[in-house]
């Protein structure tokens, strides 16, 4: 598993029950690139329950995959902190 290394510039969303459905709108408007500070997202979620987030997990891989291929058929593995 990749880790976060809270480093300056890397992006953190948090999505929660109030504006998940704002961030699901606006997950394919959002920019990826191979430059520092554009080349990940790390997704902190804080929903009612494990079968929210979970459903959340496949939507974005859903939408992330549509424009990078190799993301739409990655695996998914239940994480809990």
């Amino acid at each position: 598993m990749i880790q976060m290394h809270h480093i300056p510039g890397q992006r953190l969303q948090k999505v929660t029950s109030s504006n998940l459905d704002d961030f699901i709108f606006n997950l394919d408007r959002i920019p990826f690139k191979a430059q520092s500070g554009l080349n990940d997202l790390w997704i902190e979620t804080e929903l009612d329950t494990i079968r929210q987030e979970a459903d959340l997990v496949s939507k974005i891989r859903e939408l992330i995959g549509r424009r990078y291929p190799s993301l739409a058929s990655a695996p998914i593995k239940e994480h809990c902190s």
